[in-house]
């Protein structure tokens, strides 16, 4: 299971530097922390939980960017002293919305791979996300913000929940 992960991390990074080495702009790595909310019959049970990553980001042209997101999340349950943790890997495509003002909002739609597990689960499956958020600039710090709605397509029902994160990137 996690051979599948890492084969899929470097296939995106792959395709990414591929993509990248014809681009324009100078990619940008960046590191996103915030909360994640589960939603669903996965809300049922899963208490509000935390989200931590990187990323790297490719602007592609003025009306696309790529991002690869390397996440992290856990959640507690309810009447478990265990958490239902979830890493994976997410190759997004980022749309900006042109609003002429220093507030830089963009939608965001993307695939990945998702490994999650608690005590006697250990379970990887496709994924896919959709989202919003906007980039601006304090001082000198390129900032985000932003709200995904993530599915992670598990055997049966999928897990589902909406991670909501700021972010810096160098």
């Amino acid at each position: 299971m996690i051979a599948r992960f890492v084969r899929g991390a470097i296939a995106a990074t792959a395709l990414l530097v591929a993509v990248s080495s014809t681009a324009e702009a100078q990619g940008r790595f960046g590191a996103m922390a915030g909360i994640a909310l589960p939603t669903g019959e996965f809300g049922d049970f899963a208490d509000m939980g935390f989200s931590i990553g990187g990323n790297f980001y490719q602007p592609i042209n003025d009306k696309l960017s790529l991002r690869v997101d390397l996440d992290w999340s856990t959640f507690s349950l309810d009447g478990v002293d265990e958490n239902w943790t979830q890493l994976g890997v997410m190759v997004n495509g980022m749309i900006p919305i042109n609003t002429g003002t220093g507030l830089m909002p963009y939608a965001l739609v993307g695939i990945g791979y998702y490994q999650q597990k608690l005590d006697v689960f250990d379970e990887s499956d496709l994924a896919w996300n959709v989202g919003a958020g906007f980039n601006f600039e304090m001082s000198s710090a390129k900032l985000f913000a932003e709200v995904v709605y993530r599915s992670i397509m598990s055997e049966g029902d999928a897990t589902t929940s909406l991670p909501v994160r700021v972010g810096i990137r160098f």
